[in-house]
């Protein structure tokens, strides 16, 4: 039960990507790489990568929990920070990003924000074993798809 005065949020969205950008002029987010599937060319595989989430319809400062899980519920990564919400029209969106995440195992993985106890929302992406495509790389400058 939150304490007086202080309203538990909803998340209206969670998103995991390669990476989230923040425009320095607008402080606008944009979202690189968004994906359900994170192929890794053996196990245990380190990946950097991004949550995006968004709170809205809460009150008062809440601590937010942000974790990356397998999907037996083991987590892999922990994030923890106090938000302060004005009034229930805010919404706070949010960009973590993380870096050298350990997956152990192939299989359903989870991106869930949590408040205090509360589950607020959880992304799931699945995590394969997949050998690395012929000539990966970048693309080159000109040959990008319209």
């Amino acid at each position: 039960m939150p304490e007086p005065g202080v309203e538990t949020p909803i998340c209206t969205s969670a998103l995991v990507c390669e990476q989230i950008i923040q425009d320095r002029a607008t402080g606008k987010l944009s979202l690189i790489g968004v994906f359900n599937r994170l192929a890794a060319e053996s196990l245990p595989h380190r990946e950097h990568l991004a949550v995006f989430f968004s709170l809205t319809n809460g009150r008062g400062a809440v601590e937010i929990r942000l974790q990356i899980e397998q999907d037996d519920g083991e987590p892999l990564v922990q994030i923890r920070g106090t938000h302060t919400i004005p009034n229930p029209l805010t919404i706070l969106d949010h960009g973590v990003q993380l870096r050298n995440v350990a997956f152990k195992k192939a299989g359903r993985h989870w991106a869930t924000v949590w408040c205090g106890e509360e589950l607020l929302n959880r992304r799931p992406f699945d995590v394969v074993v997949a050998p690395a495509p012929p000539n990966a790389g970048p693309i080159p400058p000109g040959s990008e798809a319209v």
